[in-house]
Protein backbone atom coordinates (compact mmCIF):
# COMPACT_ATOMS: atom_id res chain seq x y z
CA UNK A 1 0.00 0.00 0.00
CA UNK A 2 1.20 3.46 -1.00
CA UNK A 3 1.28 5.96 1.39
CA UNK A 4 -0.74 9.03 0.00
CA UNK A 5 0.66 12.49 0.01
CA UNK A 6 -0.78 15.52 1.76
CA UNK A 7 -0.91 18.37 -1.32
CA UNK A 8 0.89 21.29 0.40
CA UNK A 9 -0.04 25.04 -0.83
CA UNK A 10 2.65 27.34 -0.31
CA UNK A 11 1.30 29.62 -2.30
CA UNK A 12 -1.46 32.60 -1.79
CA UNK A 13 -3.58 34.03 -4.69
CA UNK A 14 -5.80 36.40 -5.98
CA UNK A 15 -8.41 37.02 -8.47
CA UNK A 16 -6.08 37.66 -11.98
CA UNK A 17 -9.19 40.74 -12.38
CA UNK A 18 -7.80 42.48 -9.51
CA UNK A 19 -4.21 41.99 -9.70
CA UNK A 20 -3.49 45.44 -11.55
CA UNK A 21 -5.18 46.92 -7.94
CA UNK A 22 -2.84 44.90 -5.87
CA UNK A 23 0.39 45.88 -8.18
CA UNK A 24 -0.85 49.87 -8.09
CA UNK A 25 -0.87 49.65 -4.43
CA UNK A 26 2.47 48.29 -3.84
CA UNK A 27 4.52 49.32 -6.44
CA UNK A 28 6.24 52.71 -6.03
CA UNK A 29 7.70 54.42 -3.57
CA UNK A 30 5.05 57.37 -2.90
CA UNK A 31 3.53 56.58 0.04
CA UNK A 32 0.76 58.40 -0.57
CA UNK A 33 0.17 56.25 -3.86
CA UNK A 34 1.64 53.23 -2.29
CA UNK A 35 0.17 52.43 1.10
CA UNK A 36 1.59 49.09 1.23
CA UNK A 37 4.95 47.72 1.03
CA UNK A 38 4.40 43.83 0.03
CA UNK A 39 1.23 42.37 -1.80
CA UNK A 40 1.33 40.35 1.08
CA UNK A 41 0.40 43.14 2.90
CA UNK A 42 -1.89 44.56 1.42
CA UNK A 43 -3.66 40.61 1.23
CA UNK A 44 -3.57 41.01 4.87
CA UNK A 45 -5.59 44.10 4.99
CA UNK A 46 -7.99 42.90 2.55
CA UNK A 47 -8.44 39.87 4.25
CA UNK A 48 -8.97 41.74 7.78
CA UNK A 49 -11.38 44.33 6.32
CA UNK A 50 -13.24 41.30 4.27
CA UNK A 51 -13.67 39.56 7.74
CA UNK A 52 -14.60 42.27 9.71
CA UNK A 53 -17.48 43.61 7.10
CA UNK A 54 -18.36 40.25 6.94
CA UNK A 55 -17.56 39.28 2.98
CA UNK A 56 -15.74 36.44 1.70
CA UNK A 57 -15.43 36.85 -2.17
CA UNK A 58 -14.35 33.38 -3.81
CA UNK A 59 -11.79 33.78 -6.92
CA UNK A 60 -13.68 32.91 -9.63
CA UNK A 61 -11.62 34.00 -12.92
CA UNK A 62 -8.10 32.89 -13.09
CA UNK A 63 -5.92 32.83 -10.11
CA UNK A 64 -2.25 34.98 -9.90
CA UNK A 65 0.42 33.40 -7.63
CA UNK A 66 1.32 37.31 -5.43
CA UNK A 67 3.55 35.59 -3.21
CA UNK A 68 4.39 32.36 -0.89
CA UNK A 69 3.09 31.30 2.67
CA UNK A 70 6.80 31.41 3.98
CA UNK A 71 6.12 35.49 3.59
CA UNK A 72 3.60 35.14 6.32
CA UNK A 73 5.00 36.36 9.89
CA UNK A 74 4.78 33.98 12.30
CA UNK A 75 4.46 36.66 14.98
CA UNK A 76 1.54 38.68 13.56
CA UNK A 77 0.15 36.80 9.90
CA UNK A 78 -0.53 33.64 11.00
CA UNK A 79 -1.79 34.25 14.44
CA UNK A 80 -4.50 36.57 12.58
CA UNK A 81 -5.41 33.84 10.04
CA UNK A 82 -5.78 31.91 12.64
CA UNK A 83 -8.23 33.49 14.95
CA UNK A 84 -10.12 34.53 11.93
CA UNK A 85 -10.71 30.91 10.65
CA UNK A 86 -11.98 29.96 14.27
CA UNK A 87 -14.13 32.57 14.38
CA UNK A 88 -15.37 32.24 11.30
CA UNK A 89 -16.30 28.29 11.66
CA UNK A 90 -17.03 28.77 15.25
CA UNK A 91 -14.55 25.38 15.92
CA UNK A 92 -10.75 25.05 16.49
CA UNK A 93 -10.91 21.84 14.51
CA UNK A 94 -10.02 24.41 11.93
CA UNK A 95 -6.72 24.75 12.25
CA UNK A 96 -6.52 20.86 11.83
CA UNK A 97 -7.67 21.25 7.75
CA UNK A 98 -4.64 22.44 5.76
Amino acid sequence: MMNEERIVRDTVHIDDSVHDIYKRLTEGNDPVDVPFQTMKDLFMWAASLGYQQGERKPIRGKRTTIFRWAQFSSQTDIPLIKAMAIADSGDVEVLMRQ
